[in-house]
């Protein structure tokens, strides 16, 4: 059985641009094994709408639409999961003094899961209520 990982929103900006260099050296161990099959990494739909949103600002730009580009990205092997009304109630009774609704929802994600989440957010990674990998 492999090991689930899920992207926070700041991991999936750099492997989906192609940023490898921006991840972290255990984010990058996870990324070939997840290429070799022994792992298997899950997208929080709600980083989808948070990337969505930084695209709109103008954070970041795609080539062509978001959805081609996720099309394009979910097509290496990433699975994207749904959130869930559940998703919310622990979000909001999460004991962490943090405000990001985003962040929040990716956890509570993560923890639905059981999977260790792949971020560089000195937030979630500070608070030490989910197994974290950078």
């Amino acid at each position: 059985m492999s090991d689930v990982y899920a992207f926070d929103t700041n991991a999936l900006v750099f492997y989906g641009f192609g940023r490898r260099n921006k991840l972290g050296r255990r984010a990058l161990e996870v990324l070939d094994r997840f290429r070799a099959g022994q792992a298997s990494v899950v997208v929080p739909s709600i980083a989808l709408v948070e990337l969505w949103y930084l695209v709109r600002g103008g954070r970041f730009q795609v080539e062509t639409s978001l959805r081609r580009w996720w099309n394009q990205v979910a097509g290496t092997g990433l699975l994207s999961v749904d959130l869930t009304a559940e998703d919310v109630m622990t979000a909001a009774s999460l004991d962490w003094d943090h405000r990001d609704p985003f962040d929040r929802l990716i956890v509570a994600t993560a923890l639905r899961y059981g999977c260790t989440l792949i971020t560089a957010d000195e937030a979630i990674t500070s608070w030490g209520g989910v197994d974290v990998v950078w």
